[in-house]
């Protein structure tokens, strides 16, 4: 299990970004809130009435305890949210879809909107998938040019590579975010982690969550 040590040094929560052998029936050994992920802007509030189905959300935040916050990952970028005062956590997934569509933002408003300082915001980038991995072809470019000028920063100069996490890192700046801290483990190359590229698509996940202690 990879921590943080950011969030590590926020007592009152607990976190793990988990590999793909631990990943294996967590769902059966921890109570986990589960997301229906669709690669969206949409954030999730929990309350103390848990929904008896997956919320179609790519991110989710709580003020409640013991509550266990989770989303699955392979390659995509796992986020991990504590307001280092104030009980206040979250998760989000961020595809690339999800990272330029505001999954970042919307995670961070809806963590304000329970009551956390935007400014005591902790956020920690577990393992995805990293530049030297990742690449992309121009009409990836283009695409995403078109719909952010200022992300030609995190391609590579012959554009055949692209920086998700730093792309991530930015967002989270963007969003007033200060204290960021990025494991730097890239799924794709080591094998202890799923990778939906280098696995063909399969199905397999690596599961992140976060919770807080009574």
């Amino acid at each position: 299990m990879i921590k943080s040590s950011l969030l590590g040094s926020i007592s009152f929560i607990e976190h793990g970004f988990l590999n793909a052998k631990e990943s294996e029936d967590i769902y059966l050994r921890l109570p986990l809130l589960r997301l229906n992920q669709v690669h969206s802007s949409k954030v999730y509030i929990y309350g103390k009435e848990i929904p008896k189905f997956y919320p179609d959300a790519d991110g989710a935040v709580t003020k409640e305890s013991l509550l266990y916050l989770s989303i699955r990952t392979a390659d995509c970028v796992p986020i991990l949210f504590s307001c280092f005062r104030d009980k206040v956590i979250g998760v989000a997934h961020a595809g690339w879809k999800g990272a330029i569509g505001g999954i970042i933002s919307s995670t961070v408003e809806k963590m304000v909107s329970l009551g956390a300082r935007r400014e005591e915001i902790y956020a920690a980038i577990g393992p995805c998938i990293l530049c030297s991995s990742y690449k992309v072809k121009e009409d990836f470019y283009k695409l995403f040019l078109s719909k952010d000028r200022s992300s030609t920063d995190y391609f590579t100069s012959d554009r055949s590579h692209f920086d998700l996490s730093g792309y991530v890192g930015k967002k989270l700046r963007e969003s007033g975010l200060s204290k960021i801290d990025f494991c730097g483990i890239d799924t794709f190359k080591d094998m202890n982690f799923h990778s939906y590229r280098r696995d063909n698509f399969d199905r397999g996940r690596n599961i992140s969550y976060i919770m807080i202690k009574e």
